[in-house]
């Protein structure tokens, strides 16, 4: 699908959630796709090798007073606070996939497959409490498309930069 008509379909879902009171899918959306739009979208430029190595004969091992972080939701200047959308929740994934980013045992695919399955388990749970029509429900995957995509193509170099200042070898 081009880029004209992705745009054009988000936009039409846009236009549909308006009724969604309880979780502001629709803001969401819409914060989202201005964000990668200022950004000039996603750039395809998944690295699936993106990983820390030790030289020969030692392991990557947690900084013993190392400080675990989060920056929320965002990176590269793509950035939203879903608390105000009554979406925590999101934050909540976010904070998690910050902190695994710092985990020396884990891969960038780990960590972004487990950030996929909890935003769509949010959306899944918000379609059942809120009695989402499918509409809605395809406007929430898509949201979580949206940051899936922004952590799988442009997050390589912030997995390495965690791990580097979280892990040693030794």
């Amino acid at each position: 699908m081009s880029s004209l008509k992705t745009f054009s379909f988000f936009l039409f879902c846009l236009a549909l959630v308006s009724a969604v009171k309880e979780v502001d899918i629709e803001l969401a959306y819409k914060l989202l796709v201005q964000q990668v739009v200022k950004n000039n979208g996603l750039i395809q430029t998944r690295v699936d090798d993106c990983q820390i190595s030790c030289p020969a004969g030692s392991r990557l091992l947690q900084k013993p007073n190392h400080q675990f972080s989060s920056n929320g939701c965002g990176s590269y200047n793509i950035n939203v606070d879903f608390s105000v959308l009554n979406m925590n929740e999101f934050n909540q994934c976010c904070d998690v996939h910050d902190f695994c980013y710092e985990t020396c045992s884990e891969t960038k695919k780990r960590c972004d497959s487990s950030f996929d399955r909890c935003l769509t388990g949010y959306c899944n749970k918000w379609a059942i409490e809120y009695n989402w029509y499918s509409w809605q429900k395809t406007t929430c995957s898509s949201v979580v498309k949206l940051m899936t995509l922004a952590v799988e193509n442009l997050g390589c170099s912030t997995y390495k930069s965690s791990q580097l200042n979280a892990c040693y070898c030794s």
